[in-house]
């Protein structure tokens, strides 16, 4: 997907391109590509029944802010994002307390005095 094939909603939510260097982007901060991954995977699933209060409040926000569904999903896409970086720490710490319990750990030295 080129610059110009980008929806407007989400193209105003990206940094203007700059002339020379691309701006670093946050670490939480998703790419083009991670957005139009994230909103195929969305698409391509069965379709989900929405509670129509949750539906209500969705048209109201819409209305209040027009880019509100953009936001909507930049916001899942971090989320997502975030639950899987703790998920990589949560493996890591939980291999790192498996090696830990797995080291052979010293034989205590009986306490002999010499009047024994």
């Amino acid at each position: 997907m080129t610059q110009d094939q980008i929806p407007e909603e989400v193209s105003t939510l990206l940094p203007e391109p700059s002339a020379g260097a691309e701006e670093p982007r946050s670490a939480t901060e998703p790419d083009l590509a991670e957005i139009e991954k994230f909103i195929d995977a969305l698409l391509e699933g069965p379709p989900e029944r929405v509670d129509s209060n949750v539906a209500a409040m969705v048209r109201r926000a819409m209305k209040a802010r027009p880019r509100f569904l953009s936001a909507l999903a930049m916001r899942a896409l971090q989320l997502e994002q975030r639950l899987r970086q703790t998920q990589r720490e949560l493996i890591r710490l939980q291999w790192e307390l498996a090696q830990l319990r797995h080291r052979p750990t010293a034989q205590p030295t009986p306490n002999h005095s010499a009047d024994d």
